[in-house]
């Protein structure tokens, strides 16, 4: 009896609900309807003299949404690329692709290494993917919110004064006042919605009309194509489908043989090795990939054409270039494209200085059979560009979106992220708020500070909340265990905060960034015979040389993480911006000439008294490694005290820089070359004598 009552009460809610549900549908279809008969409503009752106005407003509209969209779909989401990423020309050193030397085309990655390529564990991945969907529906939508709704939103409210010509209208009798700014809402969905709240008061003699309410729709479904790019940028990051083909084709242009890619594992019976230049081996990777990314296919897609080989091995090949979706069917009406071109210059290592050689394991004896084996370890990461194109959006003219990935491979294997496996759907979590909170944010002095954007993060989920004002946000947040408020800023040191459940209303500091000066100063190891020797003299870099100077602030409890770059060039101003703590630095420089190591014959002898001649090959670089310092936990971090900072307006650093370039071309030997990797040792060894100088 007691479980048939169980089962009554447990059908009487499901009732309940199901009625619940009921009501909320009919509600929401009700004021859909509603809404468009108002909007049908304010068409048929505004004067047929005024009509040109609207269709004047509305064409504009129209027109600015069209380029809008069209950026975003050349920038990877973005409007504005440059706001908030740091933009160099090293492509694996960026937030963003530059597209061309010069070129003002710029492209966000969506999958990419954040650390620095030499990271020895733990390296950090990030994803600049913009959100799609604003998460305020309706009304000004924050200049936080990136989103892409809310980017044509900005777009269209900062562009329409100057589209509009009302002078025409003049002309016609029309006589337009603008009664306030335009509030656009974009809705992203089957297509591109665009409305926008612009009082007019339009008059024609005594007639007088408040027109208000604007709307143009774009026949372009951007949120498949998102979605669409989305699930590559998220296969990218999951299941490394650029590395895996990268590996494949290493694998399959390798062999012991100069003319090919050195071999990641073999062996060969013979006296006489095999040497590759690094150099070279460099530009036969860049070659492979220029050749090959493209052949790459999404399976499903609209231009994806299964390749019939007469070699089983070729076919394994091409078979395995085809990436395959659980969405595969959202491609359908999609062509996706993948390039690379020679000039994105990839970050490539091969753990050594110059030349690469096999390794004697013996002798066979009693012959004097040698046996080589050839093992190299790659490390590699280059970017790639996706490019999705719809040709029937926009009424058959056809839409282009493109966005950038990194692949990255160390050791012959993908580098893994850190970050576990990544989705890209909203998550409805953000939704559940209902803890009610009050939080205020200011600056050291004690004023409120507005701007201030606010997110929560709880566990893998992270929330935007909104932004603050001088009298604070008032905001419902999720419940949760540990949750937390992640605090942010332009020029203001990001902060974190534990949200605890009885938190009414939560006050926060928040520091701001000090930009001072930026130079960087080199001490020179002098080649003297055999030996190396350091001096202290800090000298200028040289005209040609740049420096690469990346800072991160090892947070203490409640701060979030802090990094920064920048570039310096002798006779160009640079600066760097920083709050006081604890820091490492890594800088790297660069001299931008060509570097050549003649030609050299050496004789080897085994322990079994068996010599041989070797000639090692002239090797020649493009740029030349020139030196660096690594100050972190294995060489002591750099400790930024307040006092120093605020009195200070400019910073120095120092770098060790091995004298290569002034050594005669005859006399250089590529062990010369080993003292660039060096770096660390000496960082650790002249430690004090390397520290960053604050200067007034």
């Amino acid at each position: 009896m007691r479980n048939k009552r169980g089962q009554v009460s447990v059908f009487i809610i499901l009732g309940l609900v199901a009625l619940l549900l009921f009501c909320l549908f009919v509600v929401f279809e009700r004021s859909q309807i509603r809404q468009g008969v108002e909007e049908r409503k304010s068409s048929e009752t505004l004067p047929l003299e005024f009509m040109p106005v609207k269709s004047l407003v509305e064409g504009c509209i129209l027109n600015l949404a069209e380029e809008a969209v069209k950026k975003l779909g050349q920038q990877g989401g973005y409007i504005n690329v440059s706001e908030g990423m740091f933009i160099t020309s090293d492509p694996t050193s960026s937030d963003a692709l530059v597209f061309a030397p010069g070129s003002k085309l710029v492209l966000p990655y969506w999958w990419y290494l954040k650390s620095p390529n030499t990271c020895p564990g733990g390296c950090i991945f990030s994803s600049n993917m913009p959100r799609l969907k604003s998460h305020a529906l309706k009304g000004e939508r924050p200049y936080t919110d990136t989103s892409i709704e809310a980017q044509i939103d900005r777009y269209i409210n900062n562009h329409l004064e100057a589209c509009l010509d009302f002078e025409q209208l003049e002309r016609q009798g029309l006589h337009v006042q603008v009664m306030g700014e335009p509030v656009t809402t974009t809705s992203i969905g089957d297509d591109v919605e665009v409305r926008v709240d612009y009082p007019l008061l339009v008059s024609k003699g005594a007639v007088k009309a408040d027109i208000q309410g604007f709307s143009s729709t774009i026949d372009l479904d951007l949120r498949r194509i998102y979605n669409a790019a989305a699930s590559l940028a998220v296969s990218e990051a999951n299941y490394w489908f650029l590395e895996y083909n990268t590996l494949n084709l290493i694998s399959g242009f390798s062999d012991i043989s100069p003319d090919k890619l050195p071999p990641t594992n073999a062996v060969r019976l013979g006296a006489s090795p095999v040497y590759w230049v690094v150099a070279d081996v460099k530009n036969r990777i860049t070659g492979m990939l220029t050749s090959y990314i493209p052949l790459i296919q999404v399976y499903g897609a609209r231009n994806y054409r299964k390749r019939v080989l007469p070699d089983i091995i070729e076919q394994a090949a091409y078979d395995n270039m085809v990436v395959a979706l659980n969405s595969s069917d959202q491609f359908r009406a999609l062509d996706v494209g993948f390039i690379y071109l020679a000039w994105w210059r990839p970050y490539f290592d091969m753990n050594t200085a110059s030349l690469l050689k096999g390794e004697s394991l013996g002798t066979i004896l009693p012959l004097p059979i040698t046996v080589q084996r050839y093992r190299f370890s790659y490390d590699l990461s280059y970017p790639v560009v996706v490019i999705i194109n719809d040709p029937s959006a926009l009424n058959n003219r056809g839409y282009t979106f493109q966005f950038a990935m990194e692949a990255n491979i160390r050791g012959n294997q993908p580098l893994n992220n850190s970050m576990g496996i990544i989705e890209y759907e909203e998550s409805l979590f953000c939704n559940l708020g209902n803890l009610n909170v009050t939080i205020i944010v200011k600056s050291p002095d004690g004023k409120p500070l507005s701007g201030v954007a606010v997110s929560y993060i709880c566990a893998d989920q992270e929330c935007l909340i909104g932004e603050t004002t001088t009298e604070g946000l008032r905001a419902a947040l999720p419940r949760c265990i540990n949750g937390l408020l992640l605090l942010s800023k332009e020029g203001y040191l990001p902060r974190m905060r534990a949200v605890e459940p009885d938190d009414s209303e939560i006050s926060i500091l928040i520091s701001p960034l000090q930009e001072k000066r930026l130079v960087v100063q080199k001490k020179l190891l002098k080649k003297a015979a055999s030996r190396w020797e350091f001096g202290n003299q800090a000298f200028e870099l040289r005209p040609d040389e740049t420096a690469i100077v990346a800072i991160t602030r090892v947070g203490s409890a409640g701060e979030g993480g802090y990094s920064t770059a920048a570039e310096y060039r002798p006779g160009q101003e640079s600066s760097i911006r920083l709050a006081p703590g604890l820091y490492t630095v890594s800088i790297h420089t660069m001299i931008n000439r060509k570097y050549v190591i003649p030609k050299r014959n050496e004789q080897r002898c085994t322990a079994f008294l068996i010599c041989n001649d070797y000639t090692i090959p002239e090797v020649e670089l493009d740029q030349l490694p020139s030196g660096g310092v690594e100050l972190s936990n294995k060489t002591a971090f750099w400790i930024v005290q307040a006092d120093q900072l605020a009195n200070a307006d400019e910073i120095v650093f120092y770098t060790v820089s091995p004298d290569l370039i002034s050594i005669p071309e005859a006399e250089r030997s590529v062990s010369d070359l080993n003292k660039i990797g060096e770096v660390e040792y000496y960082s650790k060894a002249y430690r004090t004598l390397l520290e960053p100088e604050l200067n007034s």
